[in-house]
């Protein structure tokens, strides 16, 4: 400590150990340390008696779930009381826990699980505006699906108070990959395939309970399906029942056989030929619908032409289909048809439309 004037004290000290209370990480950051275990502390002490400085800190802890919080960087404490004004604030955040169960407290009960997660960020700020940028968000393990995200929020201090609503501009972008997408039919509410890779980045706007994905890219691939969308758009509730809203995506999805379709629906289906598509998936409110369809069936004895709409994928009603059909070997419907058809001479090919 140094005393520049009689009435002026500037501080100049440094400090490491070990504090077995939280209660001044709880008055800085608004933060509920219940369950924390002891925490090591680094800091460089400046300022005055009146506004002390935190020039560079190292503050380390753990709680019983598993969390792992290190906090560290410049920090004026008193610009975050009421009426004192805008000070010099920079820390850095890194967290990680094995579940995602570890920030119940928080956040309350979380619908789904993915595993192990870790986070960090440059926090930024004062009394009234906290930013983060520099943000990092990666969660999951190859064995179920991995999400890695990057970029800012511009403000959080009133994440506590207003949960997700509290969450102000976002402005983020995301990437996903499951070998099974099966692992996302609770979340999106749909019987999505098992054992399908499922790729996925997007772009995501908006505040935490209001969120507009953009620039969107999905694809699914198996042994049988090769399916692309493109220019994917969707508005994300996170606090609804519905999360997925105004889902829209262009795609084209090949099959090797259109009997592949019978792991999708509940019968079977004979084998014709090789099948590509194209239209736009639609997801208006809660049904997922086809819109645009152009779906082409190549076999060898046949082709096949549709054009229309599919009002709800998930049980194949409100289907509005025109159908070309062409190329179709006369003789041989004919021999399976009549069992004691016979005519040696050529017979030409049938084609037709129907609805």
């Amino acid at each position: 400590m140094s005393f520049t004037a009689p009435a002026e004290t500037q501080l100049a000290l440094k400090g490491a150990g070990e504090i077995n209370t939280h209660d001044l990480i709880r008055e800085w950051f608004d933060f509920d340390t219940t369950g924390f275990g002891k925490t090591e502390l680094n800091l460089d002490l400046s300022g005055s008696l009146d506004r002390p400085m935190i020039e560079n800190f190292v503050v380390r802890t753990q709680n019983d779930s598993g969390l792992s919080l290190t906090v560290s960087g410049r920090l004026d404490p008193a610009s975050l009381q009421p009426g004192v004004g805008v000070g010099d604030n920079e820390v850095y955040v890194d967290a990680s826990a094995p579940s995602l169960a570890a920030l119940e407290p928080w956040l309350g009960t979380l619908p789904y699980e993915p595993g192990p997660w870790l986070a960090s960020s440059r926090i930024t700020g004062d009394e009234d505006t906290i930013i983060l940028d520099k943000l990092i968000i990666e969660l999951g393990s190859p064995d179920s699906y991995q999400l890695r995200v990057t970029g800012s929020v511009g403000n959080v201090r009133h994440a506590s108070d207003r949960q997700l609503a509290g969450i102000e501009d976002i402005s983020i972008s995301a990437s996903f990959e499951t070998a099974d997408a099966s692992l996302l039919s609770p979340i999106f509410h749909l019987d999505l395939p098992r054992h399908h890779h499922l790729a996925a980045n997007w772009k995501a706007q908006g505040d935490g309970d209001r969120i507009q994905l953009a620039d969107g890219k999905i694809h699914m691939e198996s042994s049988d399906l090769n399916m692309t969308a493109s220019g994917v758009t969707a508005l994300l509730l996170p606090a609804e029942e519905q999360p997925v809203t105004r889902f829209v995506a262009p795609f084209t999805l090949e099959l090797s056989d259109n009997s592949a379709l019978s792991q999708y629906v509940h019968h079977e289906v004979p084998a014709l030929g090789a099948v590509r598509l194209r239209g736009r998936l639609v997801r208006p409110e809660t049904h997922l619908q086809v819109q645009k369809l152009e779906a082409d069936i190549a076999g060898s004895e046949f082709t096949l032409k549709s054009r229309g709409e599919i009002a709800d994928l998930h049980t194949l009603s409100g289907i509005d289909l025109r159908n070309e059909i062409a190329d179709i070997d006369t003789k041989h419907l004919l021999q399976a048809l009549l069992d004691d058809f016979q005519y040696n001479k050529p017979i030409d090919g049938l084609r037709g439309s129907f609805k």
